[in-house]
């Protein structure tokens, strides 16, 4: 006769227990079966309890529902508590990278650009596989003008793509302007300004190049060659040229101003100003008096007293107001007929002011790439501030680039597939000045973005919170709530950090490290009544950027095993399920060996997705195993949900048929 085999039952209780005794129901059916071609095995686990009945045809399975990390999507994260070139996580590739043991952070300095490339690299020794591939770091450009970068780089470093923040000089244009003013009623009076360059560049005035400077050359520009005559003020329009990119705002020169020849001001700023006491430097110091002098007389003039005369040898000037007083002797200046020119006695002073443009800094975002030379990509406007940490994300799958700076896509996506990525790096570019680079909580992901710290089949409006626990201070670093489809994304970079233990955000961004902020990390769940339903200090005292979290079972597995040598044809079906009060339940079952697997049956928010598993062929040549059924379960305390499955089995040889029911019941308390 045919051998049918009739259903073989298998009941499995998975309870979420949070913290009360409750009852359970076992839901099942004996049938009499000869000695079965196919039944099951399992393995008793800290979570699982496998009961096998009825010639191991029959398995009730109990297991326990926890809180866990169901994925790391983190292939190397460092928040760089210690030497990252001392313990090999970062290599230098070009320039002197430094890491700061008070700050904790890796930093480069520069006045050049190496060879090559002219990037400064220093890589993580680990191969990138697979794609999207998101490189993370906060970074302050703290002086100087270039780029801080993330970097990909191929295997032999020869060619690679950079995504990053810059500043720079805008246009050609440093200063513009610069007019020293001197008081126009001494004519007499002249200024000048001296120019020495630290850079490479040319200096031009209303559009004509004057001259073309290299690093130590000193430029005199008089500007009495400027004096419009009437104002006695001198006009002098400087225009520093930034053409090669090797001049910086503060270095490009030194500005010192001369009054008739004497130095009186050195290494000056903008706008800065000066008085000098002509009668040290002033030989000739005359001003006009409207009216003809009969003999001696005393004119009252601005505050000051002169006295002058008609010789025409000398003219004398007694300053009356002085202390002490001076005499000071002036060769006689003829006017005209009707002009005299007497020498100021009092107040014999000059102010001076040295006036410039403001500069014109730009900064934005960049997406480059090197193979030989370098093709900017894409870019855009971002304003860069120094000494301010940003959060930057380079983003690279299959060809597309992006770059998001603070949370923010700031560039792309632009396509590009010439270089292929092997290694992740981080990296600037000199442009000018003294660059000065700093980089802190490196993370490198696949997958999934590290912006993110991602919960998943929870109920809407639940909230979740990444606490950092500092003796009696709990500090709330980030929260979200859970959306429509069961899923919080709690951000966990820059500037979405609401607090962190250091008081600098950037110190929890990409990377909460319980253990680098002194203190403890939990993960926060609360029902939308603002109830704690669960408070989880994860094992490594981390979370980092791209993990994901979950209520979930452990992965149930069954052994199935056969007697017959012959092929056989394996798959699940989804008989029902009722779920009470409750539709973000989870559940996952399938069969597989060790070369295939059947697909999925699937039941996520409530919602039965797949409710059959394809085939999957197998055979064995004695008794042994030919498959696995797998389990697994996603569920919140409080909550009870049943599925009941079919398995079904088909041999090649005639008549040999049959199946196993699988009831699961899924309960919290």
């Amino acid at each position: 006769m045919d051998k049918i085999r009739g259903f073989i039952l298998i009941i499995l209780l998975i309870s979420f227990v949070m913290a009360t005794v409750f009852t359970e129901r076992i839901l099942y059916v004996t049938i009499s079966v000869d000695t079965p071609v196919l039944w099951l095995s399992g393995q008793n686990t800290t979570q699982t309890e496998v009961d096998l009945r009825d010639y191991n045809t029959t398995a009730i399975i109990y297991a326990n529902s926890t809180f866990q990390r169901v994925e790391r999507s983190a292939v190397f994260a460092d928040t760089f508590d210690s030497d990252p070139f001392v313990s090999g996580a970062l290599i230098n590739v070009t320039c002197a990278w430094q890491y700061n043991s008070t700050g904790k952070f890796v930093y480069i300095t520069q006045t050049s650009s190496p060879t090559g490339s002219g990037e400064c690299i220093a890589y993580v020794p680990k191969q990138i596989l697979g794609s999207p591939i998101f490189i993370g770091v906060v970074s302050s450009i703290l002086d100087g003008y270039g780029y801080s970068d993330v970097v990909l780089l191929n295997s032999t470093f020869d060619g690679l793509y950079a995504y990053g923040i810059y500043r720079n000089i805008n246009g050609s244009a440093l200063y513009d302007n610069f007019t020293l003013n001197i008081d126009g009623r001494y004519s007499e009076v002249y200024g000048t300004i001296i120019v020495t360059a630290t850079g490479a560049g040319t200096i031009t005035s209303n559009g004509v190049t004057l001259y073309s400077v290299s690093p130590g050359d000193v430029v005199e520009f008089d500007i009495s060659d400027y004096h419009d005559g009437s104002t006695g003020t001198g006009y002098f329009a400087l225009w520093i040229n930034n053409y090669d990119g090797t001049l910086s705002f503060t270095d490009i020169y030194v500005i010192s101003v001369k009054v008739n020849g004497n130095v009186v001001a050195t290494n000056m700023d903008v706008n800065a100003s000066f008085t000098v006491d002509l009668t040290n430097i002033v030989s000739n110091l005359t001003i006009h008096v409207n009216s003809t002098p009969a003999g001696w007389t005393q004119l009252d003039w601005a505050g000051s007293s002169i006295i002058y005369g008609t010789d025409n040898s000398e003219i004398y000037i007694y300053n009356t107001s002085a202390s002490p007083s001076r005499e000071l002797n002036f060769a006689p200046q003829s006017g005209g007929s009707s002009a005299y020119y007497a020498a100021l006695a009092t107040g014999v002073s000059v102010n001076g002011t040295l006036y410039g443009g403001s500069a014109s800094v730009v900064s934005g975002g960049e997406i480059r790439r090197y193979n030989g030379t370098w093709t900017t990509l894409n870019s855009t406007y971002y304003n860069i501030s120094t000494g301010n940490w940003y959060s930057m994300l380079g983003n690279y799958s299959l060809g597309d680039h992006s770059l998001k700076v603070n949370g923010t896509l700031i560039v792309g996506p632009v396509y590009d597939n010439v270089i292929s990525p092997t290694y992740a790096a981080i990296g600037s570019y000199y442009l000018s000045g003294t660059l000065n680079v700093s980089f802190d909580n490196l993370i490198i992901t696949v997958n999934k973005s590290p912006e993110y710290v991602y919960f998943t089949n929870l109920p809407p409006n639940w909230s979740v919170s990444i606490l950092v626990e500092v003796g009696t201070t709990q500090y709330n670093v980030s929260s979200a709530t859970v959306d429509s489809s069961g899923v919080a994304k709690v951000p966990i970079s820059l500037p979405a950090i609401i607090s962190c233990p250091t008081g600098n955000p950037k110190d929890c961004t990409f990377i909460v490290n319980g253990t680098s902020l002194g203190g403890t990390v939990y993960i926060k769940i609360a029902d939308q009544y603002g109830n704690t339903v669960t408070l989880w200090n994860p094992p490594d005292n981390t979370v980092i950027g791209g993990d994901v979290y979950a209520f979930k079972s452990e992965l149930i597995s069954l052994d199935i095993w056969s007697e017959p040598a012959q092929s056989v044809s394996l798959w699940l079906k989804l008989v029902s399920t009722n779920c009470s009060g409750f539709e973000w339940f989870k559940f996952r079952a399938w069969i597989e060996n060790t070369s295939e697997r059947t697909s999925e049956i699937l039941i996520e928010g409530g919602v039965t997705l797949n409710d059959t598993t394809t085939y999957l062929q197998t055979s064995a040549s004695s008794t042994t195993i030919i498959g696995y059924i797998k389990l697994e379960a996603y569920v919140v305390p409080g909550f009870t949900c049943e599925v009941t499955l079919n398995q079904y089995y088909n041999f090649s040889a005639p008549g040999v048929f049959g199946g196993n029911r699988v009831y699961l019941e899924i309960k919290g308390s």
